[in-house]
């Protein structure tokens, strides 16, 4: 679990206050918990409540199938095990300390009488109970409407707010955290919750400093997520919008383009899958792109365009006039650095010549649907033997009217079923 941290993130104003209050009056007992002591446990009768004077408690509780969900974590100033004391009945969850803590335990004698008498102590048990609520209201939302990621990166927000301070870079969380107390939070397994928090370091939107968590400021984390939200809905007056602010805010843009990269990914996947219709996805595209070239744009004027990992030509083949697709894979190679000259659709053999010819590139990419099209790829590859192009340049084909078999009759030099893998294709083939 997580590690001793000492007294931990100082009390809010009001929780300073209200431990004065305790200590003044003499009101509790002072009790030291170690790392994993249970104050109260799920079902067991309420008797007292706690007051954290220093350290930090997690609240949790078991589902039906006997994971462990976490749904909240107190620092110092915290009153905790109120619901079961006002109700006369049993606590809901579980509390136990994640680290060495020094806890007023009050009994429920002491509580009522503190409640009727000081006007300060009731608003903080209201303001904790309203805290809870609130907690356990977007925990619903979050389980409803987000994914994992989208789920680890909220609570990681919240764990900042609550036991972070502002650095140079970013906040960081004060808190000796494992991939496990994590999973516990965002209700998800430990290798899914540890492969979405590998994707968020490689967005750059967090970072490892020894054993603490960094965040990038929540001001930043809003603005590019509203970049990436822009291209989901294909909302491309947005997306400029929050581009310019990208550029506007000093944000890294980098952390910009890797927003809208994944943003793209995630439109391809629910396209592919079925789940997003054509329009909408040309929607997103056409967002993406219109950002995107602002960003660019951005980097040029700051340290000059950085040189292309590769340089791709692609189109759609002779007798097919679909677009999306190929479209989609242009975007996503062009957001990986890829320098990409996009011939269009019903494009001839001699036209994919003539640009190899002219644009020396490293790749040919050819798509084609419709079932009318696929003979078409042999006769671009046949074209490239006659000028003796062929073997200066790798060819890909894939599409809807591709299969593996065809890409291996034609000799192409790979295949991608997908978007993604297409660019994964591409990058595989132009590695040193």
């Amino acid at each position: 679990m997580m590690e001793d941290l000492g007294a931990g993130k100082r009390a809010t104003p009001n929780g300073v206050r209200l431990l004065e209050l305790l200590e003044g009056r003499r009101i509790g007992r002072l009790k030291r918990y170690g790392k994993g002591d249970v104050l109260y446990r799920e079902g067991e009768a309420s008797r007292e409540i706690f007051a954290i004077q220093s350290g930090r408690v997690k609240i949790c509780g078991n589902s039906s199938d006997g994971k462990l969900h976490t749904y909240r974590i107190l620092g110092s100033g915290s009153i905790t095990g109120l619901t079961g004391n006002l109700l006369n009945g049993r606590h809901d969850s579980r509390a136990e300390a994640l680290e060495t803590a020094q806890i007023y335990v009050i009994s429920s004698e002491e509580f009522a009488d503190l409640v009727a008498s000081d006007g300060f102590f009731s608003m903080m048990v209201m303001t904790e109970l309203a805290r809870a609520a609130r907690t356990l209201a977007t925990k619903v939302h979050d389980l409803s409407t987000l994914s994992v990621q989208q789920r680890l990166m909220s609570s990681l927000m919240r764990l900042a707010d609550e036991h972070g301070h502002e650095t140079e870079r970013g906040i960081r969380i004060d808190l000796r955290i494992t991939h496990e107390d994590l999973a516990e939070l965002v209700v998800a397994n430990r290798c899914t919750t540890t492969c979405c928090l590998n994707e968020l370091k490689r967005q750059g939107y967090i970072w490892q400093e020894g054993r603490h968590l960094v965040i990038i400021p929540f001001e930043h984390f809003m603005i590019l997520d509203g970049l990436s939200q822009a291209v989901l809905t294909g909302d491309d007056r947005a997306a400029i919008y929050w581009a310019k602010r990208v550029v506007a805010e000093g944000i890294d843009l980098a952390k910009g383009q890797s927003a809208l990269t994944t943003a793209m990914w995630q439109v391809d996947r629910e396209f592919t899958t079925g789940r997003l219709d054509l329009s909408d996805t040309i929607a997103s595209t056409l967002a993406m792109r219109c950002s995107m070239s602002l960003i660019r744009e951005q980097m040029e004027k700051i340290g000059g365009e950085s040189p292309a990992v590769s340089r791709v030509v692609i189109g759609t083949v002779r007798g097919d006039a679909h677009d999306i697709g190929k479209t989609i894979v242009s975007t996503l190679l062009a957001s990986e650095g890829f320098m990409v000259i996009d011939l269009g659709v019903d494009v001839s053999a001699q036209q994919f010549v003539e640009a190899v010819d002219q644009y020396k590139p490293d790749i040919i990419a050819m798509s084609a649907l419709v079932t009318a099209a696929p003979p078409a790829p042999a006769a671009v590859i046949d074209a490239l033997k006659g000028e003796g192009l062929r073997d200066g340049v790798r060819v890909v084909v894939g599409g809807g009217g591709v299969t593996q078999r065809l890409a291996d009759s034609v000799q192409a030099d790979g295949y991608g079923r997908s978007a993604r893998e297409a660019v994964d294709l591409a990058r595989k083939l132009t590695l040193p």
